[in-house]
């Protein structure tokens, strides 16, 4: 039984971000046979980089290491479906929607530049992505010396260039719930990363969890965090 959970506990999120990617990429083609007109194209850009998230998504949910330590996961579970649920509920702008070329072009250079964010946080997070609060190991490289979760940081940029682009309250509802449940998946995830691993505490300390509003420090040689000049 336990060999059958860890199957499903593998391929059922792994089917679900392989259905997101295909349905990502259908957008994408949808948009691009609209004619190849350049606001078509500039919102087809950041959807083909999405279906390359998704494809992430699902290949490392079924590779994945093994928890060291499992966190709580009856409420990182919800806070998944949430992030999920809210995700699904952003409407981008109607193909020939009237939007301002300005506008368009922004919207699609914070998506662009939030995915491939996402992108190299997923690339440097590696086997140890998972989808409920484990602890499976400590990266502390690439996007993650200058925030703890840049991955959901992308995420949530991502939204962002929907919300510029289509800014119903729908989105902007959609924007908050996916804010505070990536707020709690990280929080979470901290609380068993460190009683797994003692040295995270450090690497907390010293590098903001979302924003990157304070300079990161390097560790030292011996691991350590240098001490500031007097």
């Amino acid at each position: 039984m336990t060999v059958v959970w860890r199957i499903l506990g593998r391929a059922l999120p792994a089917s679900g971000f392989a259905f997101a990617a295909v349905v990502v990429t259908l957008g994408a083609i949808h948009r691009l046979a609209e004619g190849g007109a350049v606001s078509e194209q500039l919102r087809a850009a950041p959807l083909v980089l999405n279906a390359f998230l998704w494809c992430g998504f699902a290949a490392l949910a079924v590779v994945r290491h093994e928890p060291v330590r499992h966190g709580l996961r009856t409420p990182g579970a919800l806070l998944f479906v949430l992030a999920s649920v809210s995700a699904g509920l952003v409407v981008p702008p109607a193909a020939r929607a009237e939007v301002p070329l300005p506008q368009l072009i922004a919207s699609s250079a914070v998506s662009l530049a939030a995915i491939l964010l996402a992108l190299g946080s997923l690339g440097r997070l590696g086997r140890c992505f998972g989808v409920l609060p484990d602890a499976r190991g400590v990266v502390t490289g690439g996007p993650y010396r200058i925030v703890r979760h840049p991955l959901y940081l992308g995420e949530v940029g991502g939204i962002v260039g929907v919300v510029i682009a289509a800014p119903a309250p729908r989105n902007w509802l959609a924007l908050a719930l996916i804010v505070a449940a990536q707020l709690g998946r990280a929080r979470l995830e901290e609380r068993t990363l460190r009683a797994a691993f003692p040295a995270y505490a450090e690497y907390a300390a010293r590098t903001p969890m979302l924003i990157p509003l304070r300079r990161p420090r390097r560790l030292s040689a011996d691991g350590r965090a240098p001490a500031a000049p007097a």
